[in-house]
């Protein structure tokens, strides 16, 4: 199908089951709905630490759609759910055609100058000040990287938190190995992606 943009429609968090809802859609062709759920102890917020974890949620939305994005490569992309200034724009223009460029190379598609990311003329938000612990966040994969990451760090006398997208097996082993404080995010992508892919879409 030739879709001519991919629209970021809305994003939501629902705090009752710690559920992050990212929903796009093509125009005029198939909408999709991703949810990241958080598996993990959660405190009650300031309004400046609520307002700092809306804008993450904005950045892991607008980064997610990659996913899908590269279903059809339309040639615009639009943010509905907010509108971009120049700077984010550029950000996620780069993060898409960097990216995408083994994906591109693969199925011969050349993503330099191919699609625009829409801005609005409007300034970035203005900075936020919160106060965060000094410690250490390791993204755990499973693998050797990991473990001597973390190994090094515990010498280091650092303070570590462990971060898991998913639950396989490795991780799971990694994380119990380390004991330490860990963070786990479940990503569940939207079936109608598989089944596009199986259909043949890129």
């Amino acid at each position: 199908m030739n879709y001519k943009s991919f629209i970021f429609e809305n994003y939501h968090y629902d705090y009752s089951s710690s559920t992050l809802s990212l929903i796009y859609r093509f125009d005029e062709g198939p909408e999709f709905e991703e949810k990241l759920i958080f598996d993990f102890a959660q405190r009650e917020l300031s309004s400046a630490e609520s307002e700092v974890i809306d804008r993450l949620f904005r950045l892991v939305f607008l980064t997610s759609g990659v996913s899908y994005y590269k279903a059809f490569v339309p040639k615009t992309l639009i943010c509905e759910a907010f509108p971009l200034d120049p700077a984010t724009a550029w950000f996620i223009q780069n993060f898409y055609e960097k990216g995408l460029a083994e994906f591109a190379f693969t199925n011969n598609i050349s993503l330099r100058d191919h699609f625009e990311v829409r801005a609005a003329a409007i300034p970035p938000l203005a900075s936020i000040e919160i106060e965060l612990p000094r410690r250490a966040c390791v993204p755990v994969g499973g693998g050797k990287d990991s473990i001597v990451t973390i190994e090094c760090l515990k010498r280091a006398g650092k303070t570590v938190t462990l971060f898991a997208l998913g639950d396989a097996a490795p991780i799971r082993a990694c994380i119990a190995a380390a004991q330490m404080p860990f963070i786990r995010v479940h990503r569940r992508l939207d079936p109608e992606l598989f089944r596009l892919n199986e259909a043949g879409a890129l």
